[in-house]
């Protein structure tokens, strides 16, 4: 920032706005550029303090001379990705000129010892550890390694002194440290490592996915003003009742053949439809019967969905059972375990495949026991999913609303031994309806997919590039209960992933692409004032897709797809790309549509397979477990149409 002082301003002013300039300097530095200084020494809120003595006019000079882009000014805002690390507080920022009332979320421009004096400590991760190259900065429970840039909107990396070059990186929470991720980022770089001299410019935005964001703290008010709302547009029922409806009893069709297209020449023959057995029937079936696979709990048939903005993301079976819903039902139920210790180390296990495949190795004596619990969730679990008449989702809300007290809990424990466990839950099923969430019936269960549905306790970030996803917010409710006022509109949207049929994307412009080979890495300490800020990005922890986190096999590169781009899904419809994507490995945002005449695509397909002996058509479809030749690619299944924008 440089500025020539007004022409005929007096000495003193200039020195004066130059003690002002220092010292809100040294108050933001002490603070770490984040302290509310306002609050701290003013007692009052401040968003931005001006410093323009030495614009004051002396003798003839007029106002109008000094012009407002001599001001400087201190304001806050917002970082990229490090607002994150910073958990979503503003940092002051010195700005020259005219007002700026943009709130675009700005890059940091230092180097890794002023980062480290200032948001330390900082440490450094080589390959080798006498080598000047690193890997990574490892700061605030996360990592900065470098990163590709989107060149229509990152600033281009510049060189300083001499030696000295801009390094455009990225900060990632370790609990979000993927290889995968990383590499896919990094394939385009000349270099995937840092120079110990090396400016370092972190900015890089990781849009259009869901981000878990754990500053969320839904509390009990709040979730009884949802339940309320709920309840007044009718979109909660009790676990076993349903809406009266007509049934389909039986439907006949006829299919006519005639040779070489004269009509005479022919065969009528007429067929009874009959219903299949779906994934979830079959499964369910297995479990109830004693036939109990534990690698089905690794199916990705689970679907969460956020109490807090209604986002959805697709889960296996193993984690439904091991959220927080599916312990209070248990417990709802006073389901009865072999023994404390069997409670604990069982949901102990589902946070991991091969801790829960080790805890059923290890514990024979638990399987009949923990079958049960398993068949009990799944109890209450099949009444979830997709109505076939309508396209709307049931979904399983089992909460605490409230607590024994303390005189009853000491009752409880008293008259009970170890395995028992009781908490009062109430037990919900909430309907997601079509015309508000656009991708519910793409969830319908089927012969190659299934889908057990319930609310969750993470809040599910919608970051979109336009700003058109549904954010975490607070429900302000009217006294009626019945308008849900939201800080900001959005869509809804549903993360899952799709298994590409090679043969239907050749024309589509679309590449696999393989990994370089993974490198292994060494931690050595490093020691931890020059900053600048270059100017949006969202808040809260990225969440991949599982499947793709461990996969080593690549990725598909989407950026040159074309616009018209769609995927067919056979009876369950088809995916419509609704926006070009901005880095390869972020999720296609998609359009989900269903099939307008389903018993017709039934027809022809029967047509084409039983009288002319045709196989059928060729589909793509969404991953659901498995290993494969090709890693499946997220998408973002958003409810982009005139009544799924939620109403302010």
């Amino acid at each position: 920032m440089q500025l020539e002082p007004a022409g005929t301003v007096a000495p003193q002013y200039i020195w004066r706005s130059t003690a002002h300039f220092l010292d809100l300097a040294v108050l933001s530095y002490v603070g770490a550029h984040t302290e509310n200084i306002g609050e701290t020494y003013l007692q009052m809120p401040i968003s931005s303090f001006t410093v323009s003595e030495h614009l004051i006019p002396t003798g003839d000079q007029k106002d109008e001379d000094c012009g407002s882009e001599k001001y400087i000014y201190m304001k806050q805002r917002k970082l990229q990705c490090l607002d994150q690390f910073l958990r979503q507080k503003d940092v002051w920022v010195f700005h020259a000129g005219a007002v700026i009332t943009s709130d675009q979320r700005l890059y940091l421009s230092t180097d890794a010892d002023t980062l480290a004096d200032i948001w330390g400590p900082m440490w450094k991760t080589k390959s080798d550890p006498s080598a000047r190259e690193v890997s990574r900065y490892n700061i605030g429970n996360g990592f900065i390694v470098p990163w590709s840039r989107n060149s229509p909107t990152d600033p281009e990396p510049r060189s300083h002194a001499v030696g000295q070059m801009e390094v455009f990186c990225h900060w990632i929470p370790s609990r979000n440290w993927d290889e995968t991720l990383v590499s896919q980022h990094q394939s385009n770089l000349l270099s995937k490592q840092f120079l110990e001299t090396d400016m370092l410019l972190i900015g890089a935005g990781v849009k259009n996915r869901l981000v878990v964001n754990d500053d969320c703290h839904m509390s009990l008010d709040k979730k009884l003003k949802i339940k309320e709302s709920w309840k007044n547009k009718r979109n909660l029922r009790h676990i076993g009742t349903r809406k009266p409806r007509r049934e389909k009893d039986s439907q006949s069709y006829q299919v006519q053949a005639s040779a070489m297209g004269f009509v005479t020449v022919g065969s009528t023959v007429s067929y009874k439809r009959s219903d299949g057995f779906d994934m979830k029937d079959a499964l369910i079936e297995r479990w109830r019967n004693g036939t109990r696979k534990i690698q089905e709990l690794e199916v990705w048939g689970g679907v969460e969905v956020s109490l807090c903005t209604q986002n959805a993301r697709r889960r296996t079976l193993r984690h439904l059972l091991g959220c927080s819903g599916m312990r209070n039902y248990l417990r709802g139920i006073s389901f009865k375990w072999h023994d404390g210790d069997c409670e604990r180390q069982y949901f102990e296990s589902l946070e991991n495949c091969q801790t829960f495949r080790k805890f059923w190795k290890n514990h024979p004596q638990w399987h009949d026991n923990v079958g049960t619990a398993i068949n009990e969730c799944f109890s209450a679990l099949e009444e979830t999913g997709v109505d076939e008449t309508g396209d709307e989702l049931a979904i399983l809300w089992v909460e605490a609303l409230e607590e024994l007290d303390k005189d009853e809990s000491d009752e409880v424990a008293s008259s009970v031994d170890a395995s028992f466990s009781f908490t009062p839950v109430e037990e919900h099923l909430v309907i997601l309806r079509r015309s508000e969430h656009g991708w519910t019936g793409f969830l319908r269960d089927s012969p190659e997919s299934l889908t057990m549905a319930m609310i969750g306790d993470k809040c599910l970030d919608f970051c979109a590039t336009e700003d058109y996803g549904m954010r975490c917010q607070d429900i302000r409710l009217g006294r009626n209960g019945t308008v849900a006022k939201r800080y900001s509109l959005g869509y809804s949207a549903l993360h899952t992933s799709l298994l590409i049929n090679e043969e239907l994307v050749k024309s589509m412009n679309v590449q696999y692409r393989y990994p370089d080979r993974k490198r292994k890495q060494r931690t050595c300490g490093a020691t931890g004032s020059n900053v600048g800020l270059e100017g949006e990005n969202c808040r809260g922890k990225p969440q991949q897709h599982e499947c793709l986190l461990e996969s080593p096999k690549g990725h598909w590169d989407m950026m040159n797809i074309k616009k018209s781009s769609n995927f067919s899904l056979g009876i369950r419809g088809y995916l419509t790309l609704y926006k070009l994507p901005v880095v390869s490995c972020d999720p296609l945002l998609m359009e989900w549509e269903p099939v307008l005449n389903t018993f017709g695509k039934e027809l022809k397909t029967d047509f084409n397979e039983r009288v002319l002996g045709k196989s059928g058509d060729k589909y793509h479809s969404e991953y659901n477990g498995g290993i494969w030749k090709f890693s499946p690619v997220p998408c973002l299944l958003i409810s982009k149409t005139v009544n799924q924008r939620q109403s302010g």
